[in-house]
This record gives C-alpha cells, sequence and structure tokens, in this order.
C-alpha cells in the first residue's frame, strides 16, 4: 500500500515532533498521517515491507481505532496522540511479554509532569488511570518483518485535549483526557517527544537488565494493588480475588479468597469494572 503525501501545512506536526527528539532509534524516522484505519494495521504492513527498528506512525486520527480485546478506540482529530511504534526486540520471544507493561511506566512517567495535581497509575496488563478514568489504552501486537524477524508493534491511544463533551455517550463516564486533569491544553508535539524518550530509554534497560529492576517502580504506581478484583477469563470463567502484585513474568499475582494464589496473564483474562482506585 503506497503511502498519500500529506500537505506541506500538515508536515509542521512532524517537523516539531521531530525537532523536540532527544531519541537516537524511536522516532527516526515518524511517519505523519493525517488519516489512517489503524496505525498497528498500517505500520504492520509498513513493517512487513522491510520498515526499520523504531519506526513510529502517528495519525491525525483513526478510522477503526482499536484497543485490547477487540475494542474500539476514539481518536477524534487534533485531540489526541494515536501512534504505533514498530520495535525488534533482541531478547528470547517469552520475555516480550512483560515489554507492554514496561511500554506503559514510559508513558505514566512521561505524563506526570504535566499533571502536579493528579496521580496517574499503571493498570494491569496494558491501561492507564487517573481518578478512576481511562486517558489511554496500550495495544502490543506480534508480527513479522522483513525476513521474518519477530517484531512488537505498540499501539498507544492518548486522549491529551479532549474536554468532556467530546467523548461519546458510551464512553463519557469512564473516559478522560490529560487537559481535563490539568485544567488547561496540553502540547501535544513536546508530550510525544517526551513519551518516545522515555520509551526508548525504558526499551534499552529492559533489553539489558530484563524486567525485574522495573518491579519497584510498577508497584508504586499498580492501580490494582491490594483491591478486589473480578478477573473474566477468555473462555468465560469469572474468579475475584485480591490483586498482590505483578510477578517477574509479567502476569498478575492475585489471591483468591480461600487464601491460595493464582497467576493471570494479559492473553487470557481482563479486568473487570467493579473495582475501586
Amino acid at each position: 500500500m503506497t503511502l498519500k503525501p500529506v500537505k506541506n501545512v500538515k508536515k509542521t506536526f512532524a517537523d516539531a515532533v521531530s525537532a523536540l527528539l532527544q531519541t537516537t532509534a524511536i522516532g527516526r524516522p515518524l511517519i505523519w498521517l493525517a488519516t489512517t484505519p489503524s496505525t498497528n494495521a498500517q505500520l504492520a504492513k509498513m513493517s512487513a515491507q522491510g520498515a526499520a527498528n523504531g519506526t513510529v506512525l502517528v495519525a491525525e486520527t483513526q478510522t477503526a481505532g482499536r484497543g485490547r480485546m477487540a475494542r474500539a478506540w476514539h481518536s477524534p482529530p487534533g485531540l489526541g496522540l494515536y501512534f504505533s511504534i514498530l520495535l525488534k526486540p533482541e531478547v528470547a520471544i517469552s520475555e516480550v511479554t512483560t515489554l507492554p507493561l514496561v511500554v506503559g511506566l514510559a508513558v505514566v512517567e512521561a505524563i506526570i509532569p504535566y499533571l502536579p495535581n493528579c496521580r496517574p497509575l499503571l493498570k494491569w496488563p496494558n491501561d492507564i488511570l487517573i481518578a478512576n478514568r481511562k486517558p489511554c489504552g496500550i495495544l502490543c501486537e506480534m508480527t513479522s518483518s522483513a525476513g521474518n524477524t519477530p517484531s512488537l508493534i505498540v499501539g498507544i491511544g492518548l486522549n491529551v485535549n479532549a474536554a468532556p463533551d467530546d467523548f461519546p455517550p458510551d464512553i463519557a463516564k469512564r473516559a478522560t483526557s490529560l487537559r481535563i486533569c490539568a485544567g488547561h491544553r496540553i502540547p501535544r508535539e513536546q508530550l510525544l517527544a517526551d513519551i518516545l524518550f522515555g520509551l526508548e530509554k525504558g526499551f534499552k534497560k529492559w533489553q539489558i537488565n530484563g524486567f525485574t529492576p522495573f518491579l519497584p517502580r510498577l508497584h508504586q504506581l499498580d492501580a490494582l494493588y491490594g483491591r478486589e478484583i473480578t478477573v473474566e477469563r477468555a473462555a468465560g470463567a469469572v474468579i475475584s480475588g485480591v490483586a498482590s502484585g505483578i510477578c517477574e513474568d509479567g502476569s498478575l499475582h492475585l489471591t483468591l479468597p480461600d487464601g491460595s494464589f493464582e497467576k493471570v496473564y494479559s492473553g487470557d483474562a481482563h479486568i473487570g469494572h467493579n473495582f475501586r482506585c
């Protein structure tokens, strides 16, 4: 598929982000599209055609944006950041399951300075919460690059400057934006540059040292720790318990009512909506 070139006036966003980048690989190149059905799907096609490690694809809006469990992601133009990153980890495939949490942590750390009066938290496995509402979702998908090299596409949808009435009625009660939390608009270009810089640092650290060094900070920012939650498995089974931390393999440690423990993996379960933060 051939990407349509954008008008020069629209290149200013990509130019501004590129000028602010402090990375060495991620965001080099950074490609901007006015619209695309899904940045993850488009970047997967580019990966198959030989796109480089660290390629970032940003869209002003998505017509079929999606999150985990095939949920739709609302992507209004000019109000958010909708982007995907192509990563080619030099680790065993079995270790890649922890990378979404590293990504989520990098996003949380990047937005904390913009929200001095709020406390963003990471909700296992791939959501960010502020005051029990969701401003951001992360979708990680394995794909193959040219030469059949395993690669990971990290899709991030972040509500940046949406006002309360910008959300559709079906998500208005559970969604939020950084603008709503901060009380003012946030510069999207600088924010994206900050996220990519933090992500590159985290990605390098993860490849060298593994996942364990991230666990203390994840514990500090764990939205579920100590909370009673319900886990609905993909097969339909439902279990309840107390979330008791994130394990070294990236799974959620769940304490059951009888005192036993169970590990929950992102691939076969999701968290219900009846928890409190």
